[in-house]
């Protein structure tokens, strides 16, 4: 993560870049999520500069200092373990870096390069994670997307099978062959477009399931 910076402030509002690099407007208040300005990822000269600032393959810097403690409570656990999670996900993450409205442009605009991004996290989180799993077995895998609302996905079925279930097969695959066997996605809204694909992806589960977004527990 960087370190946050304040560009303004006043009494009511500050607009600061977060540990993202995204741009927001935080109100003082009340308690309610940031406005997003601006994203740190535009067009492939963007990305190479995030690339090289956030991305780097550092195992020192990336585990914690007690990281080694952590294991040995890890596998003397009595309650499930996480792997993954806010913000690794195929659209998540992507959505973070570049915005809904900067996504839904790159995939027209530019799908070689979305093929590269994700390509080029799928391959971070694997390498990350084979260092994980040579120490402990997770129990279940988040996924992390929100990825639709109450009307439907923000994507369309054809876009996550172009760009995103390659990508899932890949990363559930290598989780699976490491002894991980419970997927679950983190998505709103309504997804019944969407389920079909993760589940050909290798998807287990999902969470929350939300009535207003049509999600009736029962029939699915």
């Amino acid at each position: 993560e960087f370190e946050v910076r304040v560009l303004s402030e006043d009494e009511r509002n500050k607009v600061i870049i977060n540990q993202w690099g995204v741009t927001q407007k935080v109100t003082k208040m009340v308690t309610s999520p940031p406005d997003d300005i601006d994203w740190p990822i535009k067009n492939r000269k963007d990305w190479e500069a995030y690339k090289e600032r956030g991305f780097q393959l550092n195992m020192a810097t990336r585990f914690p200092k007690n990281y080694k403690e952590l294991v040995k409570l890890y596998k003397d656990r009595t309650a499930p373990l996480m792997i993954g999670g806010h913000p690794c996900g195929f659209y998540g993450s992507f959505r973070i870096l570049c915005g809904d409205v900067g996504i839904a442009m790159l995939y027209y605009d530019d799908p070689k390069l979305v093929h590269e991004i994700l390509d080029f996290l799928t391959d971070l989180w694997i390498n990350i994670y084979e260092e994980v799993l040579k120490d402990v077995t997770p129990d279940w895998c988040l996924i992390w997307e929100d990825m639709a609302y109450n009307s439907g996905s923000m994507i369309s079925p054809a876009i996550f099978k172009e760009f995103m279930l390659p990508r899932y097969k890949r990363y559930i695959g290598f989780l699976k062959a490491h002894g991980v066997n419970v997927f679950h996605v983190d998505c709103d809204g309504d997804t019944t477009g969407l389920i079909p694909l993760w589940i050909e992806g290798g998807v287990t589960g999902q969470y929350p399931l939300e009535p207003t977004g049509k999600m009736e527990m029962l029939k699915l």
